[in-house]
Parts: structure tokens; sequence; C-alpha cells
């Protein structure tokens, strides 16, 4: 069963969703954009369902935008997911940071 878990940004856009799927393996469908206030949200929110950070094996990426790419390097690095995104996102994780300030006014 998925679970919703919303996620604060610093972006006018909003909060963004990302999606814990139970399962084998257990999967996070986007990860919310790289800030402090948004890891201490994901993980307060797989904490709510008997999970941490260290549990996610596999990450999938529905698409490049910030709000929902930022923290696939920690989420990668603290758990040994699988990343698993379109080729066409790629660049986006090659330098992050780059790619947020050509995106700022999103």
């Amino acid at each position: 069963m998925p679970h919703l878990i919303q996620l604060p940004t610093p972006f006018p856009v909003g909060p963004v969703n990302v999606y814990l799927l139970e399962g084998e393996p257990l999967t996070l469908i986007d990860c919310g954009p790289k800030h402090p206030e948004t890891l201490a949200a994901l993980e307060a929110g797989l904490a709510e369902h008997g999970h941490r950070l260290e549990d996610i094996r596999q990450l999938i990426i529905t698409h490049h935008h910030m709000d929902h790419v930022g923290l696939a390097k920690t989420v990668v690095e603290r758990s040994g997911a699988s990343l698993l995104t379109h080729p066409f996102n790629v660049p986006y994780f090659a330098d992050y940071e780059a790619e947020r300030k050509r995106h700022l006014p999103f």
C-alpha cells in the first residue's frame, strides 16, 4: 500500500508529495528538495510508518524538478538504495547546485 508523505519546500510552489511503497524492496518515489526542513520531515514521515531513511532499498525519481530530486544523494548514501530514473534526469544528479541555481525562479 502506498503512503503519501507531504514535504515542505523552500520554493514558492509549496509542499511536494513523495510516496513510500511498502513491500520488497521498500521504495520511495521522489524525495523532495535538498533542505534541512525537508530532510527532517521525510525522516518523520518514514518514522510514522515504522521506517528509517536507512531502510529504503529503492528510490524512484519521476522527473528532474528540484523539489523532487534534491535529497536523492542523501537517500542513496545513507541507505544504499538503488536509484531508478529516466536517463534524461541524470545530468540533474551530476551537479545539483548548478541545476538549482538555473531553476531558482521556479
